[in-house]
C-alpha cells in the first residue's frame, strides 16, 4: 500500500501496488480516490526544482532511491491537472515507459506543456524500456543525456 499525498504533504488517498505483475490489474485506488487530481510524490519536490516525470509510484520510488527529483501520474496520459500541475515547474524531463502508451502520453505532455515551460525527453539504455528497470547511473545518464522538445 502506498500513500499519495498533495504538494502540501497532506494524505488525500491510498493506492494499493499487485505484488504480481501478470495481474489484470496492477494498482488499486482507495478511498475513492481522484489519482488524475494529483501526481504522486509531489510534496518531496518544490516548483523551482528541474523534476523527472514517470508514469507510476514504482518509478518515484526508484527515482528517490537514485536522488533524482521525481513526480509520477499514477498513469500514462496526464490529465487537466496533472498538465496544471506540471506547468508549475521550471523544467521536466519526461522519463514515461518506451511503450505505445508512454508514447502517446509523452505526446500530450509536448503538445500541452512545451509553449510553456522547458520539456526534454529522455532515452533509455538498450533493451530498458521502462525507468524502474535502470541502475542510478543509467538514470543519471538519461536525464544528462535528454534532448529538449520543441
Amino acid at each position: 500500500v502506498i500513500p499519495i499525498r498533495r504538494w502540501d504533504g497532506k494524505l488525500v488517498g491510498m493506492a494499493g501496488r499487485a505484488i504480481d505483475d501478470q495481474k489484470n490489474k496492477k494498482y488499486w485506488n482507495y478511498w475513492n480516490f481522484t489519482k488524475s487530481k494529483y501526481l504522486f510524490g509531489q510534496h518531496m519536490v518544490s516548483e523551482d526544482q528541474l523534476v523527472a516525470v514517470v508514469e507510476g509510484e514504482m518509478g518515484v520510488l526508484r527515482g528517490w532511491e537514485h536522488e533524482i527529483k521525481v513526480v509520477g501520474l499514477m498513469g500514462s496520459m496526464p490529465s487537466e491537472d496533472q498538465l496544471e500541475l506540471l506547468a508549475s515547474y521550471e523544467c521536466i524531463f519526461l522519463a514515461l515507459d518506451k511503450d505505445e502508451a508512454g508514447f502517446l502520453g509523452r505526446d500530450e505532455i509536448k503538445k500541452r506543456l512545451s509553449h510553456r515551460i522547458e520539456v526534454y525527453d529522455t532515452t533509455f539504455p538498450d533493451g530498458k524500456t521502462d525507468p524502474d528497470e535502470l541502475t542510478q547511473r543509467e538514470a543519471q545518464q538519461c536525464l544528462l543525456h535528454a534532448k529538449k522538445l520543441l
